[in-house]
């Protein structure tokens, strides 16, 4: 159904909202509401021990409008549920009674609508910690119809959203199928079970005589004083195989096959002239993949340089993460000259042409060796970590050359079959995510004229220029935010989410040493007695 927005009657948003100001004569703590990030909606706050009296608080009625002044331009606003009637707030989060001309979803979805929300940043004042201007805002003009033509509408929308949940559920479905197709493939492959006819018909070169050459090949490095000898690790056990193999496979440890090294220590002090050089952090490493898209420098000695360069097929693999991501491992391809890893990041080479990098990287990324990572991970603050020993003790189940070659190009040639799906699914993803937008649109049409009275404001066509897609927008806007802001917004949360909801998503190292800091030095955060969730010290 089409109307025709022109002939609406535009009203300033302070005619139809009064804000609440009702007093809370007895504050209960664990009677207070707050209002979630990107359109997250309103919900009960966790249980705090605030002290009460510091602040004052007021009453909250179901259908009010209600925000953060710190994150409404962050998707933090939404409408009071009949279940939180009678919650609190503080004035931090206001909340105001709507004109009984205006439905409260009709002022909900103009918020939405033209992505409205994420420019009104240009509302906010402050140093620091910045709120938005409730006098500007109210300044801002809404389309309003007659509240029969409001609801009109807002039934058409209703019935939209239902089906775009569907659509999305279906496309959620899709990706679980794809994803767990790729699984079960990746798995045949590595049990053997996709190349039982090719073992027939092909003669493979003995696998023992590969743990013999790279024992040989060991012992020559260590002699040079090119490589130091690790501690003897016990033989591998029966109980440890993930699984049965072929009869010409053989079970060994990574350790027998690949040697594993750590990185430069950040801050180390050193003696000797320095080089400044490029280098890779946890965050640049991913499960087959490299994130390039930020590589820092470090100052080091030409000796750790020779130490840590990287050569082509090396395997990357990240020392900690989530418990799911922990080992997580990736290939290098020489992409930047002169590149080395950090301490947080091991490092497996190959000590001769007997053991297929490629091949390695399939099982150390496949889901054996990914539930071993996590079995023998350990938790601190809710992140994973594994150590240099566990990797070296990796079970491998390790093929003739000829067939770990034959192995990889199966995985390859599948995976890249199956790319092209992946890609269908997620654009169709993203269609489906901006098909509100796109429907509110057609509904109020561009909120452009809003602005007139304001200079400095960011256009939508603007944000479309720059290709800021939804989604990221949000993200970008969520790592500005320092961690005790995390916190107050979202309540207690897991390390692991407050990391990735930080500025430092992609610097676990710089969170973890900030992290530090707030808790033993600045006081501001504490682990709870709920092992790996994080609070504010009140």
């Amino acid at each position: 159904m089409n109307f025709e927005m022109k002939n609406w009657r535009k009203v300033k948003l302070s005619e139809i909202l009064t804000e609440s100001k009702i007093v809370s004569e007895s504050p209960n703590s664990d009677q207070r509401i707050r209002v979630k990030l990107n359109l997250g909606g309103i919900e009960k706050r966790p249980l705090t021990n605030d002290i009460e009296g510091a602040t004052k608080y007021y009453i909250r009625k179901s259908g009010q409008f209600i925000f953060g002044k710190q994150n409404l331009h962050k998707g933090a606003f939404g409408i009071v549920p009949p279940e939180l009637d009678g919650f609190e707030s503080s004035s931090d989060i206001p909340a105001f009674d709507i004109d009984s001309r205006c439905y409260p979803e009709w002022l909900y979805y103009f918020f939405i609508n033209d992505k409205l929300y994420f420019r009104l940043s240009a509302l906010t004042k402050g140093v620091g910690s910045k709120r938005i201007n409730l006098k500007d805002l109210l300044k801002l003009e809404i389309p309003l119809p007659e509240k029969k033509q409001q609801k009109i509408i807002l039934k058409e929308i209703e019935s939209f959203e239902i089906k775009r949940e569907k659509i999305i559920k279906e496309i959620d479905f899709q990706a679980h199928l794809v994803s767990r197709l790729k699984r079960n493939y990746i798995e045949d492959a590595l049990e053997g079970r996709l190349t039982e006819k090719w073992r027939t018909i092909n003669t493979t070169e003995s696998v023992q005589q590969i743990i013999q050459e790279v024992e040989k090949e060991k012992n020559n490095l260590i002699e040079q004083k090119k490589l130091r000898k690790e501690k003897q690790l016990n033989q591998i056990t029966t109980e440890e195989h993930f699984f049965s193999i072929p009869q010409s496979w053989i079970w060994c440890r990574l350790d027998d096959v690949m040697s594993v090294t750590g990185g430069v220590t950040k801050g180390k002090k050193y003696k000797e002239n320095l080089i400044s050089v490029p280098y890779l952090r946890v965050a640049n490493v991913q499960r087959n993949y490299l994130d390039l898209s930020e590589v820092k420098d470090i100052i080091i000695s030409k000796t750790d340089y020779d130490k840590y360069q990287l050569l082509k097929d090396d395997l990357l693999m990240a020392e900690g993460g989530d418990a799911d991501k922990v080992g997580r491992c990736a290939m290098w391809n020489n992409e930047i000259e002169g590149c080395i890893h950090q301490n947080h990041v091991f490092r497996i080479r190959s000590y001769n042409d007997l053991v297929n990098s490629s091949y390695m990287l399939n099982f150390l990324n496949s889901p054996f060796a990914m539930r071993y990572y996590e079995a023998s991970s350990k938790q601190t603050t809710n992140l994973a970590s594994i150590n240099k020993t566990t990797v070296r003790l990796t079970p491998i189940a390790l093929p003739p050359l000829s067939e770990q070659i034959e192995i990889k190009n199966k995985i390859t040639s599948f995976t890249n079959s199956l790319s092209k799906i992946v890609i269908e699914i997620e654009d169709n993803r993203l269609t489906s995510e901006n098909l509100l937008f796109n429907h509110l649109n057609k509904v109020f049409g561009s909120t452009s004229f809003i602005f007139d009275n304001f200079k400095d404001v960011p256009t939508i066509d603007y944000l479309d220029r720059l290709k800021l897609k939804n989604t990221n927008i949000i993200k970008n806007l969520n790592t500005t935010m320092e961690l005790e802001e995390i916190l107050k917004d979202n309540g207690n949360l897991p390390a692991v989410k407050l990391w990735k909801m930080s500025k430092f998503e992609n610097d676990i190292d710089a969170f973890y040493d900030n992290l530090k800091l707030k808790i033993e030095v600045e006081k501001t955060i504490v682990e709870t007695e709920e092992k790996g969730i994080l609070a504010l010290i009140k």
